[in-house]
C-alpha cells in the first residue's frame, strides 16, 4: 500500500475469492487510512469472483458516504468482465494504468 497523492494506492495481487476477501478489505480500511481517496491497482489480480465485487462495491459506498473516491486501474479481460457485468464500471472510474490515474485525479461519486 503506497500513497502517491491524492490517492491511497491498494495493489491487489492474485485471485480474490471468498477465502481471500478478508485480507482486501483489511487493505482497503488500511489504505483509507491515508486518504479518503482509493485507488485499487488491479493489474496483478488474475481472478475475482462475486465475493470480491461485494467488497470493491462496499468500498465504493463507504467512499461515496464519506466524501471519499474510489478509482481502479490496470484490469485484466477476465476481471474486467466481470466488474462491467455487474455495472461497477458504470460507477467507478477505471482507468488503463496507475499513472493514467494519479495524472486525471479522484472523481467524487455521484
Amino acid at each position: 500500500m503506497d500513497l502517491v497523492e491524492p490517492f491511497a494506492v491498494a495493489a491487489v495481487v492474485g485471485e480474490v475469492d471468498s477465502t481471500t476477501t478478508d485480507r482486501l478489505q483489511a487493505a482497503i480500511d488500511e489504505a483509507v487510512k491515508l486518504s479518503p481517496h482509493l485507488l485499487l491497482d488491479l493489474s496483478e489480480l488474475g481472478f475475482l469472483d462475486s465475493a470480491g465485487i461485494r467488497v470493491i462495491l462496499h468500498a465504493y459506498n463507504h467512499a461515496k458516504q464519506t466524501g471519499g473516491s474510489l478509482a481502479m486501474c490496470g484490469l485484466r479481460a477476465s476481471p474486467q468482465r466481470l466488474i462491467e457485468l455487474v455495472g461497477l464500471a458504470e460507477y467507478i472510474p477505471t482507468y488503463r494504468t496507475r499513472d493514467d490515474a494519479l495524472e486525471i485525479g479522484p472523481v467524487l461519486p455521484v
